[in-house]
């Protein structure tokens, strides 16, 4: 995991702003494949303004998939 994906998993938005600013890479995975964006997705709580943060983000692919087949659209609902 990545600073950026704990970040993201606990709705860290600060941490977050500031990682971006370091343009740290959003798209990164872990080793079953997941990214921050899926990670801020599958949070519970309201983490859908990290998760726009990080999809707006043009190096962020929000169409990838982790080792299931899962992209964050699937891991939000």
């Amino acid at each position: 995991s990545t600073a950026l994906m704990l970040a993201a998993r606990t709705g860290n938005l600060s941490a977050i702003q500031a990682l971006l600013k370091l343009d740290t890479e959003t798209s990164l995975a872990d080793a079953r494949g997941v990214t921050a964006l899926m990670y801020a997705s599958m949070a519970r709580g309201d983490h859908a303004h990290v998760a726009d943060l990080l999809a707006r983000k043009r190096n962020t692919d929000a169409n990838a998939a982790d080792i299931n087949g899962w992209t964050a659209l699937h891991w939000a609902t």
